[in-house]
């Protein structure tokens, strides 16, 4: 973990600055030693149709961008789907980033955690992903109705996705659940050649997708202890203007 990313909640578990992570009590902890299982912030019915995407270059990125909601995004775990093509020693990164003023330029984003995933080694399986614990950290709260107000994350695998076609994948149809307290922003994903320097930050935005994928990263939090309330409309328009936004920005 970025020891600069300070992350933050109105409880009493820590104080919080975007940016930067501070704890403070024991309850985080004691949180840590009760995993496995995992909670994914998403689920995939496995009956639906997949999508797949095959790059031409490698190395690349595929993830999406992300907001919170709710006082306990506690993160405990990261997890990483591997298709039957993953072959064997191959090697990817899930990394989660926090970004602000929209995103728009690589060092708007600070790297809050990452775990490998090589193929042939051993790793929990649950809910279709293999996972990986890492110390529990709070996420910032980054919804807001003021589409100005530009901060959020970005999740994604880093690999050579060259040599296995079909690798990543994603939900052809509206069969995703992802926890309340998380708003799917949109799909992104970036490759070694790409001009922008955003590499290896999703940047290149894939708008066919909607908010369906790419779904090959995934995240464990702790459960509530309370119900988180459901986003609304005014919710996703709001993703919507900023997401444009920053899209635009970025011409």
């Amino acid at each position: 973990m970025n020891s600069s990313f300070r992350a933050f909640t109105k409880s009493s578990l820590a104080s919080i600055i975007f940016g930067g992570v501070v704890f403070a009590g024991s309850s985080l902890s004691q949180q840590a030693k009760a995993q496995p299982p995992y909670q994914p912030a998403y689920t995939t019915d496995p009956t639906s149709a997949l999508g797949a995407y095959t790059p031409t270059n490698n190395p690349s990125s595929f993830g999406f961008y992300f907001d919170t909601q709710g006082n306990n995004n506690i993160l405990d775990g990261l997890g990483f789907s591997a298709q039957s093509s993953w072959s064997n020693g191959t090697s990817y990164d899930v990394t989660l980033w926090s970004f602000n003023n929209g995103g728009t330029s690589p060092r708007d984003y600070t790297q809050i955690a990452t775990k490998k995933f090589t193929q042939g080694n051993t790793y929990y399986l649950q809910s279709g992903y293999w996972w990986q614990s890492i110390a529990p950290l709070i996420l910032a709260d980054t919804y807001t109705n003021d589409p100005s107000n530009l901060i959020g994350y970005v999740i994604s695998v880093i690999g050579d996705f060259s040599n296995a076609p079909g690798n990543v994948q994603y939900e052809s149809n509206i069969s995703s659940n992802f926890i309340p307290s998380i708003l799917n922003a949109g799909n992104g994903f970036n490759n070694n050649t790409d001009t922008s320097g955003f590499y290896p930050i999703p940047f290149a935005f894939d708008n066919t997708l909607g908010t369906q994928g790419y779904f090959n990263a995934n995240m464990s939090f702790v459960p509530a202890p309370a119900p988180l309330p459901m986003f609304g409309a005014a919710a996703g328009f709001a993703w919507s203007r900023r997401l444009r936004k920053r899209i635009q920005a970025s011409k």
